[in-house]
């Protein structure tokens, strides 16, 4: 049972925005942006209440920081002038640590958790699973963020840090596979509208199917004749969820 919070939301560009809609439905919402069109935006598609003054703050349990990392400390420093002892401020920013936003601003009775998302917005939009990393200094801060997050996806502990890097490298290898196919695409004469096909449905539809479902033996064949089974089944036993028994193609046998 997830027990309903009052959570301040600071930033509400892409990520903020996805998120604020995942949360709306389970935890009071209050929500900050300094583009005051992308925030009315955002109070409409939610429902939420937004933020006249920073001193509004001082009502919320938790606050989630989600603006960019180039203004994240003047922001939180004003926030966190108005929050109240206990609260918990939650630091979603990819690029900046939370040593360096405790450090900025004083508050030695407010708590400071890490909590980096490995996701996408549009993917946790869309309810794709996405990870966040979570850390903090004290369990009942800890256990309260997990709370708050738990609706958006799965909560692991562990270092803030590596978060970037991870999403650095898929995001990485996303733009060079539809960066090759383009060039692929276009060497074989393709039209416009068939390319945008080929990367929108083909390359994004087999990544969110992927382990492939025993429906579809067509994958199965092509990681045949790409002599890659084995390692098709090593990747299909992490992306296949624990406790589950393995589909037919995650499990099959290699030759």
């Amino acid at each position: 049972m997830i027990s309903k919070a009052s959570v301040g939301i600071l930033g509400v560009g892409r990520m903020g925005l996805a998120i604020a809609e995942r949360l709306a439905k389970h935890h009071r919402l209050l929500l900050a942006d300094r583009n005051a069109q992308r925030l009315r935006l955002a109070a409409d598609r939610t429902g939420a209440l937004t933020c006249a003054h920073p001193r509004q703050f001082g009502a919320a349990d938790l606050v989630l920081v989600l603006v960019p990392a180039n203004w994240a400390v003047r922001a939180v420093q004003t926030c966190a002038r108005h929050l109240r002892p206990d609260a918990v401020l939650v630091n979603m920013v990819t690029a900046l640590d939370t040593a360096t936003l405790r450090a900025s601003t004083g508050r030695r009775d407010v708590h400071f958790v890490a909590a980096k998302i490995v996701g996408q917005a549009d993917a946790l939009r869309l309810g794709v699973e996405s990870v966040f990393i979570v850390s903090g200094d004290d369990a009942p801060s800890y256990n309260r963020v997990v709370d708050v997050l738990r609706p958006l996806g799965r909560i692991l502990p562990g270092d803030e840090v590596l978060v970037r890097r991870i999403n650095e490298l898929a995001t990485r290898a996303a733009l060079n596979c539809i960066f090759q196919l383009h060039r692929q695409l276009r060497g074989i004469g393709a039209h416009r509208a068939v390319i945008k096909a080929a990367i929108k449905s083909v390359v994004i539809g087999t990544l969110l199917e992927y382990p492939p479902a025993p429906a579809n033996p067509y994958i199965l064949k092509l990681v045949r004749r790409l002599g890659r089974l084995r390692e098709h089944r090593r990747v299909s036993r992490y992306l296949c969820d624990s406790g589950q028994a393995l589909p037919r193609l995650c499990a099959a046998r290699v030759s």
